[in-house]
């Protein structure tokens, strides 16, 4: 079930004070449906949770898209002007957004593969070359940093200069933030959606027995 109630919307997602357009944003999230409710399988793990943030319903809407991706980068306060700047992102929900704003940066994008678990790996999709240019991380939403893990590494191994990491939306912001602390990176997230997770013995969904729906095959 899609979530498109604006105050119940808002009881799951929190978006900062000091953004300009808060009230939009939300507003967008509700529009689009991006929140699901049921029994999600989570890809960062054998986590369970009731709520699953779906980037992809909010990205088919253009102007939600630019939205988020302009506020997203206007709250990084990296400077807009880079002519050697990458972009880098996974094949997934992630690009749509990298994609919004690799154009509006005038930035070139390139992506990474997923394996078959739809998980980022190393390897670069087509021939944009990182070698001694800084590299802009962006993507979706991050539960446990891993997939920003191997897109820094990505990078590096590349010979690019990771100058930030964005994500649209953090299950904890507080951990993304002593993520980038502990790796000495700048980067910023524009929503929370602290939804709670929970392991397969514990699960509402589980013991109401639920069907449970893979997160990876909603992305």
């Amino acid at each position: 079930m899609l979530i498109r109630d604006p105050n119940e919307v808002e009881r799951w997602v929190s978006i900062d004070g000091a953004i300009r357009n808060r009230k939009k944003l939300l507003a967008d999230i509700a529009t689009t449906g991006a929140v699901a409710r049921g029994h999600f399988l989570l890809s960062s793990g054998d986590l369970h949770s009731a709520l699953f943030f779906r980037f992809r319903h909010l990205a088919q809407d253009k102007d939600a898209l630019a939205r988020a991706a302009g506020e997203l980068f206007e709250a990084s306060g990296l400077d807009r002007r880079s002519s050697e700047r990458i972009v880098l992102a996974p094949e997934s929900a992630g690009a749509m957004l990298a994609d919004q704003l690799a154009h509006e940066l005038g930035a070139a994008l390139a992506l990474v593969r997923l394996d078959d678990g739809r998980r980022p790996t190393k390897s670069l999709l087509g021939k944009t070359p990182l070698s001694g240019r800084p590299v802009l991380i962006v993507n979706d939403v991050t539960t446990s940093q891993s997939a920003l893990d191997t897109l820094v590494s990505a990078a590096r191994e590349h010979d690019g200069q990771v100058e930030a990491v964005l994500v649209y939306g953090a299950l904890k912001r507080d951990d993304f933030n002593r993520w980038l602390v502990k790796n000495a990176l700048i980067g910023t997230s524009l929503v929370s959606l602290p939804f709670e997770r929970f392991a397969a013995s514990h699960c509402p969904g589980c013991r109401e027995g639920l069907p449970l729906l893979p997160a990876a095959e909603l992305n």
